[in-house]
């Protein structure tokens, strides 16, 4: 086992100091103090990572994808069925190629909206209703679309009163939705 750890330790090392080479990698000159000759050097790194990755051993599914929200900048809500370990896993810490990778293996459905990530489970569909007082349905409809909320994946009901409006999807889209249809009435009041 101690074997085991000083080689994952010492492959962890030649892939930190092989990222730091490839973005330190520039042409650099050597001068001789007092003297008029000019070299030049190249330096190339011998492993070159253009993405940061991370070996994950093993770690809860809620907690990795909090970590990796904040090293991206982005806070994380999850649904309450969102679970799972992750084991033996190399994944890209940009957030944008490591949603694709553990949607598939975990039936993740994500969306992203400014600085929040919402995830929930893909296969399982929530209805909401939101209070559509103070909102133009147009503008609200404009606002989802400009996301990366695929509009394939939830529903919208305008209900008889106009007052209300059902959302059928997955959580984390719904969750989207309304953090948008809060964010609009906030701009009309403060535009009164």
């Amino acid at each position: 086992m101690l074997v085991r750890l000083k080689s994952l330790f010492l492959c962890i090392s030649v892939l930190v100091f092989a990222s730091l080479c490839s973005a330190q990698a520039k042409d650099l000159t050597l001068l001789k103090e007092n003297e008029s000759i000019h070299r030049e050097f190249r330096v190339e790194p011998i492993i070159s990572i253009k993405e940061p990755i991370v070996l994950v051993i093993e770690q809860e599914l809620t907690e990795f994808l909090r970590l990796a929200g904040k090293f991206n900048g982005y806070e994380i809500h999850f649904s309450s069925d969102v679970s799972g370990t992750l084991k033996d896993a190399s994944l890209p810490m940009n957030i944008h190629k490591l949603m694709p990778e553990l949607g598939n293996v975990f039936d993740l459905q994500w969306h992203i909206g400014r600085s929040k990530l919402f995830v929930s489970k893909a296969s399982i569909k929530s209805t909401r209703y939101l209070d559509l007082k103070g909102l133009d349905l147009d503008q609200l409809e404009e606002e989802i679309a400009r996301t990366d909320i695929n509009p394939d994946s939830f529903n919208l009901e305008v209900l008889k009163n106009q007052e209300s409006l059902r959302v059928v999807g997955p959580a984390s889209y719904i969750d989207g939705i309304a953090a948008i249809a809060n964010a609009l009435r906030e701009s009309d009041i403060e535009n009164e």
